[in-house]
């Protein structure tokens, strides 16, 4: 009941997180005016996400920052501002990866941070578990018990969401106990939220498995840990209030389902008072309360100042502006008796839901998309690495010439066969880059529903859209000659308007059916392993072999017959 409000700590740390720098292996020494830092990155993730993205590229290729900085920002940037929760968890995977290539205890510590706190906030109680699991036994063997205790909270409410109450509120006892010692040596701000934190989780534990009076000596002992939170000096403007907003909404829950009615009604006017239950987060802490004492009226005010907070500042169309605001909004109605009203609500909840439906899909292949743009960025940086050996191979070819004639041939075996794993390292990523890519445009195509343009953008890419539909569905790249004019006939338009499509939203004609026929030759190239080259690039639309030839070794860095010649693993 009181999950999203409390867990909006797990963000608080998460941008504590965010915040350091990694100081481990690999990392390049900037500048402090560079944009390629964790500082300047992080500043403007929030503004210009897709931006920020692109530095964390430039800054792969360029190798100005360690990978695992780069990787723990792109999982911030995926998960806080683009709502990309999968590709979130590959970019902390990866940077947890890199700091277990390099044994950097400290670094894998604060991916698995980042990965616990990612797959706690969706829900994914087992990834967490694990995560925190691996966590806790590295801060064990640093000696770090703060941290130790931090991966104890996620441990103990997973559990108690997952397996056993009991048993997660032991684990949450345990993390408490060790914040309350460090509280009593160390007077940070930041120590004492934790411990207070640790205690609203097992409070609301226990308030949602109905052992109020357990619950209310928790809150207690919160209480008085609040105090010394809004006493410390270096507390953040806002930190006590949004705690206190919490605290007496449990507090008030746990006293209404004792039957204390009183006192109920005395700690919801103390969170009504706060500056947090002002705002959209904070704005749904009492509507519970004010629906089960039947205040439908006082709990529509609050619902439709929540809403006018969202709709002035936010996008309405989320999951927690349809399945609470929206929701509490119908339930007020149907106890007043107002049934049309109610009826008008649950509607336009369907409605938002089917809404929230399609963008789901949209998402879906835009993580697909941001998917297949991460991997063809490492097919890119293999071939980068690919070309750095074949210049070694032929320096250390001509150093050895003059050094010894006899070592030659041993020394061009050793780089031809260095070669050759590269090369068959390529072909796997390419097909696995035509793979994702495929999947991409199959479900861009299922999820194909003709819209009502809102303004000319729209429109545009609509129709591109279409044109992309039935050039894929019908496999129409694959005929010779297929050009401008057969394509404008598709959708009625001209080729010019055609040619201006393909400029803005796919690097032009010529290279869209040339990536087409491209990606299809991949597959055949294996599956048809007694096709000639000549014919295969007659069979994908090619005008020559020779054509076929150049551009494949423009797009993949190896000729077609190189790629043929790779074993493919997975047979």
């Amino acid at each position: 009941m009181y999950k999203y409000p409390l867990f909006l700590s797990v963000l608080l740390l998460f941008a504590i997180f965010s915040s350091c720098s990694s100081k481990g292996v690999g990392e390049a020494d900037n500048s402090a005016d560079s944009c390629y830092t964790v500082e300047y990155i992080g500043s403007i993730g929030a503004s210009e996400p897709r931006r920020a993205l692109e530095l964390l590229d430039s800054a792969e290729k360029q190798q100005t920052m360690s990978l695992a900085d780069i990787n723990g920002m792109r999982a911030l940037i995926y998960y806080n501002w683009l709502d990309m929760a999968d590709m979130a968890i590959i970019s902390a995977g990866k940077a947890y990866d890199y700091a277990k290539q390099y044994c950097d205890s400290a670094l894998m510590l604060k991916s698995l941070k980042q990965l616990a706190a990612i797959s706690f906030k969706q829900n994914r109680y087992a990834e967490a578990i694990k995560y925190a699991i691996d966590g806790l036994s590295i801060a064990t063997a640093l000696e770090d018990r703060e941290t130790a205790a931090y991966m104890m909270q996620f441990m103990g409410t997973s559990i108690s969401e997952t397996e056993s109450v009991d048993e997660g509120l032991q684990l949450l006892d345990r993390s408490i106990a060790i914040y309350e010692e460090l509280a009593g040596s160390d007077k940070s701000w930041s120590v004492l939220d934790n411990y207070l934190y640790g205690l609203c989780q097992k409070a609301n534990v226990l308030v949602d498995n109905e052992r109020n009076s357990e619950a209310i000596d928790v809150l207690h002992q919160a209480e008085n840990a609040l105090s010394s939170l809004a006493s410390c000096a270096d507390v953040p403007h806002g930190v006590a209030d949004m705690r206190s907003a919490e605290l007496y909404a449990l507090f008030t829950m746990a006293y209404l389902q004792t039957n204390k009615s009183d006192l109920a009604r005395a700690y919801a006017k103390k969170c009504s008072e706060t500056n947090w239950s002002k705002t959209p987060e904070g704005g749904g802490l009492l509507l519970c309360y004010l629906i089960e004492t039947e205040q439908y009226d006082a709990a529509l005010r609050l619902i439709n100042d929540s809403k006018e907070i969202i709709a002035s500042d936010n996008d309405t169309l989320t999951r927690y502006y349809v399945n609470t605001l929206l929701k509490y909004e119908a339930d007020c109605y149907e106890g007043k008796g107002d049934l049309r009203r109610a009826l008008e609500v649950a509607w336009q909840i369907k409605a938002m839901t089917d809404s929230l439906y399609i963008r789901e899909n949209k998402s879906n292949v835009s993580e697909l998309s941001a998917l297949y743009k991460n991997k063809d960025l490492e097919f890119q940086l293999l071939l980068h690495h690919q070309e750095m050996a074949r210049h070694k191979t032929i320096f250390i070819f001509v150093a050895i010439l003059f050094l010894v004639l006899g070592g030659f041939v041993a020394v061009l075996f050793y780089y031809n066969r260095k070669i050759s794993r590269k090369n068959m390292i390529a072909a796997a990523m390419i097909r696995e880059l035509t793979e994702t890519h495929d999947e991409q445009r199959m479900q861009r195509i299922a999820d194909f529903e003709p819209q009502i343009a809102g303004d000319k953008a729209d429109s545009e890419r609509q129709l591109f859209d279409r044109i992309d539909q039935a050039i894929v569905g019908g496999r129409l790249f694959l005929h010779h000659g297929f050009n401008r004019e057969e394509a404008s006939a598709l959708v009625a338009i001209t080729p010019k308007h055609l040619s201006a499509l393909f400029q803005r939203f796919a690097n032009g004609f010529p290279d869209y059916i040339n990536s087409l026929r491209l990606e299809y030759a991949v597959t055949i190239l294996k599956s048809k392993p007694n096709y000639t080259i000549e014919g295969i690039s007659q069979e994908c639309g090619f005008s020559s072999r020779q054509t076929f030839h150049r551009l494949f070794v423009e797009k993949y860095g190896m000729t077609p017959s190189e790629f043929r010649a790779c074993p493919d693993d997975r047979q």
